[in-house]
């Protein structure tokens, strides 16, 4: 991907890193989760929170009530969990039995869950999963922050698609949550694209899928090659403005589109970058 390419991407997929610590960690090598906080532009030194050298797969969230949550996955002992007040003192790490514990356990599990907290004091969790004949169904549990680690009571698990090859969820300033992901058609019918969906009122159910994109070349895509998505919200007057990217490799494009009112309407994807005259097979950027 061209240095273009690359600004078109990263310019229409505003990812919002506001956070107070970092988790390190090299995705083809199992090593060490750190933690660290700053200060200005001073940086603590890392905190060693797996303890172990077989962590993979770190990801934070920071909930309501200022709470960090660290989860990682250990290729030993599945998924363990962290938590901290202030980003300096972390409590022992200690398995959880997640929601997709078992799908661990028989690999049926694909990729890594995605974790998001709310502005209720909730952490939900997005994972793709292998089940019987459906692949790839897209899967949402959720738990009170406050639960954890000594409860860990999940709530009932949603299906929410199935042939998910990729999603990214994300939040807006009314707590609503937004997710955006692509598919390459399944036992419903629904055509190979890229779908929306967001949350009702009490954030655990969510509204029928809304297809912002169809291209027959999505059925072509594996997880090997996949399709890129990024999704991510701003604030417009009184509603929030949900902006969604996405590529088509197959046809080498990359395409925008937004909504204005909270993701109930969606203006006509538009073409960011594509080949044009002059540039080669090999080098089309």
């Amino acid at each position: 991907m061209s240095q273009t390419r690359q600004r078109l991407f990263l310019f229409f997929t505003i990812i919002i890193l506001g956070l107070l610590i970092v988790g390190i960690l090299s995705l083809t090598n199992a090593r060490n989760v750190r933690a660290q906080t700053s200060d200005n532009d001073d940086w603590t030194q890392p905190i060693n929170l797996s303890q172990s050298g077989g962590a993979t797969n770190p990801q934070f969230v920071l909930d309501s009530n200022g709470t960090f949550h660290a989860f990682w996955k250990d290729i030993y002992a599945g998924f363990v969990y962290s938590n901290s007040n202030d980003g300096l003192q972390w409590s022992q790490p200690i398995y959880l039995d997640m929601p997709f514990s078992v799908a661990l356990e028989l690999e049926t599990i694909v990729g890594s869950p995605q974790f998001i907290a709310d502005n209720n004091g909730h952490i939900h969790v997005f994972w793709r999963e292998n089940i019987s004949i459906l692949e790839n169904v897209l899967l949402h549990s959720r738990i009170d922050a406050i639960q954890l680690p000594e409860q860990n009571n999940w709530e009932i698990t949603q299906r929410l698609a199935t042939s998910v090859l990729n999603m990214k969820v994300t939040i807006d300033f009314e707590g609503v949550l937004h997710l955006a992901y692509v598919i390459t058609g399944d036992e419903n019918q629904d055509q190979a694209g890229v779908y929306y969906i967001h949350t009702l009122e009490n954030q655990f159910y969510w509204t029928a899928p809304q297809n912002l994109y169809q291209s027959p070349y999505f059925r072509t895509l594996s997880e090997s090659s996949s399709a890129n998505i990024d999704i991510t919200t701003s604030a417009n007057s009184q509603t929030s403005q949900i902006i969604v990217t996405w590529d088509n490799r197959p046809r080498k494009r990359i395409f925008f589109t937004k909504s204005n009112d909270g993701g109930n309407s969606w203006v006509d994807p538009i073409i960011i970058d594509q080949p044009t005259e002059g540039r080669t097979v090999e080098f089309p950027y």
